[in-house]
């Protein structure tokens, strides 16, 4: 008997093998294939827990931080957790559960995603808008009206919500990837000297290299500086890169209110942004002991740092590109891409 295990079932390649192998062909295992970062939610009657199913970066189990009650036995012994209450962190491989603590509302009864005053003096917001699925079912976008003046203050009106509207509210799930971190440090020489400034790059190694998944009421990415503020030191280069993995929604019941727990009556769905396992590698790799010196022609007075890079960093200037050309050349940024 010739056994093809579900990975590899294909319904060509089954016909083409009874055609052609005098043996009898069974299809063995489940056909329905469960891919890497798979999220699953449930209510265990007090909290809603997440379990993602195993997946890796660059051929390592991502991590995660829980409670010592969400892990398996086998884990509580593997990982010596002394009590429920204890947090430990292991990798996913060991399918552990993550409480859901954090969550954001989208649509009716929303929280704005940014509000201000414009030049006439009224009031704008922007609210995160409801995907089109969940119109279908039922949920409204935010209306409301603000009016705002001297006299009066700011008053809000909320729009009008039918009696059988439904509410939305989801939580997003990402990991960090620690990185080497670039540094730049800046020297000058003396009055004698004011045509060197010098910078040295060189880089910081992370305490631990373990890619880890968070999650949050909704991710927001790092922002990354320019390269003129990471050259003036104005902002550090990030440790780490991050991608988000997940949006978990939880779809009311017709009528909720915005006040209402979120429990067993909400029903959870999950829109995946990673379906594969994912490889990670840095912009450049340089060599773990190295340090670089480039020596820039600025005609300056030395000796005030401040004043020498602001000239140094003037936008259009010959010195700052080259200043960019060689920090791109050597910063350490990663990209992600799925296997």
């Amino acid at each position: 008997m010739f056994e093809i295990p579900a990975e590899l079932w294909n319904r060509d390649v089954v016909g083409t093998l009874r055609k052609r192998i005098p043996f009898r062909i069974r299809e063995i295992g489940s056909r329905k294939w469960k891919h890497p970062f798979k999220h699953s939610v449930r209510w265990d009657g007090e909290n809603w827990l997440l379990q993602v199913n195993p997946g890796f970066v660059n051929a390592n189990p991502v991590e995660v931080t829980t409670s010592g009650k969400y892990i398996s036995p086998a884990s509580i012994i593997k990982h010596t957790v002394q009590n429920d209450e204890e947090d430990v962190r292991l990798p996913i491989t060991e399918y552990p559960e993550v409480q859901v603590f954090d969550w954001r509302g989208i649509g009716s009864g929303a929280d704005p995603l940014v509000s201000g005053i414009d030049a006439s003096g009224s009031v704008e917001e922007s609210f995160e808008p409801v995907p089109e699925f969940f119109q279908n079912q039922g949920v409204l976008e935010e209306s409301r009206n603000i009016d705002s003046s001297f006299a009066t203050g700011v008053t809000i009106t909320e729009g009008e919500r039918p009696q059988d509207a439904r509410l939305l509210r989801a939580f997003d799930t990402y990991i960090e990837v620690p990185r080497l971190e670039t540094v730049v440090d800046w020297s000058f020489g003396t009055v004698l000297e004011a045509t060197l400034a010098t910078f040295t790059i060189s880089y910081k190694e992370p305490e631990d290299d373990t890619a880890i998944l968070y999650n949050t009421a909704k991710f927001t990415p790092e922002t990354v500086p320019s390269e003129i503020d990471l050259l003036a030191g104005i902002f550090s280069d990030s440790q780490k890169d991050q991608m988000k993995m997940a949006t978990v929604y939880f779809l009311s019941a017709p009528g909720a209110d915005p006040s209402d727990e979120l429990d067993d009556t909400w029903t959870p769905f999950v829109a995946h942004d990673v379906f594969f396992n994912l490889s990670h590698r840095l912009k450049t790799i340089p060599e773990p002991t190295k340090v670089e010196s480039n020596t820039l022609q600025t005609g300056l007075a030395g000796g005030i740092a401040d004043p020498i890079i602001g000239g140094l960093l003037a936008q259009n200037n010959d010195l700052l590109n080259n200043a960019q050309q060689i920090y791109n050349a050597r910063s350490t940024g990663g990209t992600f891409w799925s296997v």
